[in-house]
């Protein structure tokens, strides 16, 4: 694995960004593109699942990539995955997804990347 330099800036999530002098980039996979690390400019990588581009017909095959990725020398990460309140499936359908991620996350002994689009229109108890 590529480590960042002494001093260097680390763009910890991106998509799409290029490594440059004094950038250590972890690029960002998202399981629903299917993109593999190989085809990454990024130093090293992240890979999972948005809850936007998440459905109850395309969990198991999403949930089998990031698995899949997940051993890969280059992982730093299992994310983005979280819940979003506005878009995306129902919250049992994205609360599975997140704690699938986890689970696959500790079993690579990495962290997971979380997010938490909230709404002030809807109350967490709600969702």
């Amino acid at each position: 694995m590529i480590l960042p330099g002494a001093g260097d800036y680390i763009d910890i999530h991106t998509h799409g960004g290029k490594p440059s002098p004094g950038i250590f980039v972890v690029e960002n996979l998202m399981a629903h593109e299917g993109r593999m690390p190989s085809e990454t400019e990024g130093m090293a990588f992240s890979m999972g699942i948005h809850p936007w581009f998440l459905e109850e017909t395309n969990i198991s095959p999403q949930l089998s990539l990031v698995k899949e990725i997940s051993t890969g020398t280059d992982l730093i990460a299992i994310g983005e995955a979280g819940f979003d309140k506005l878009r995306g499936p129902s919250r049992e359908i994205q609360r599975k997804a997140f704690e699938e991620q986890a689970e696959i996350a500790e079993t690579a002994n990495t962290i997971e990347i979380d997010i938490d689009i909230p709404s002030e229109t809807i109350d967490d108890e709600d969702f």
